[in-house]
């Protein structure tokens, strides 16, 4: 498989290949189809936790989006009726989300608290980043990036005002983001937007050395509660 794809970038290139991904998504959509669409299983327990209020059709904001079906945290609600905001770095991805998750606003945006720019490498996949750090790890898991440039960086905040609309409940954000998570948690306006649920990516898997993180400690004292945890992944909760 990966010759293959390797065969048709250097002979069609990326772009045909991508329109290749897109077209495969939208019309072949059960190739997908299982109990759980997310990497670790994280709906899974999300599911329980939000209960039959499923049936409420209710909105998500997913920053880290990378895919509309594959290893995606909202897919299940989204078949389920839901809506809400997907964001992502990668153009690509936007692109195949903009086919797919036509109920969606789908934004192509670096999310995190710092204003300017930022670096973006790009493996075309969930390596994606625009940490520095994170990426000079993932050269040495997977290679180098296929490419990197320089993009600008919204807040979390910035994109929730000019998308959301009035009086619109979030039920729960997730993020994924390869390195800056904390930094688009603090990005947010808690005040204004406060998700009834978290799923946030965290790579440490010692559960005592999470709950000294800055991390935790920063969703403790907005009042997060750790509810559930799936391998690389945690559950937080809102707990007045």
């Amino acid at each position: 498989m990966n010759f293959l794809k390797k065969y048709i970038s250097i002979f069609f290139g990326d772009n045909f290949l991508n329109k290749l991904k897109i077209f495969y998504t939208k019309f072949f959509p059960y190739a997908y189809r299982q109990y759980y669409y997310s990497q670790f299983g994280e709906d899974v327990p999300l599911r329980v936790f939000i209960g039959d209020k499923i049936k409420k059709k209710g909105f998500y904001v997913d920053v880290g989006a990378y895919h509309p079906i594959h290893l995606s945290n909202t897919y299940y609600f989204y078949k389920n009726g839901w809506r809400g905001i997907n964001i992502d770095v990668n153009p690509k991805s936007i692109e195949m989300f903009d086919v797919v998750r036509k109920r969606d606003i789908n934004i192509n945006a670096a999310v995190s608290n710092c204003s300017g720019t930022a670096t973006f490498y790009s493996w075309d996949s969930v390596y994606d980043t625009i940490s520095d750090e994170e990426a000079k790890k993932i050269r040495k898991k997977v290679g180098p990036e296929k490419f990197s440039k320089e993009v600008s960086v919204k807040s979390l905040k910035e994109i929730l005002d000019n998308n959301l609309g009035n009086n619109q409940k979030i039920d729960f954000l997730s993020i994924d983001v390869e390195g800056v998570d904390l930094q688009v948690l603090k990005s947010n306006d808690w005040n204004k937007y406060k998700p009834e649920f978290l799923i946030v990516e965290e790579h440490e898997t010692d559960i005592n050395k999470l709950l000294n993180s800055e991390k935790f400690k920063y969703l403790d004292s907005l009042g997060y509660k750790l509810v559930s945890w799936t391998c690389l992944s945690y559950i937080f909760k809102f707990s007045n």
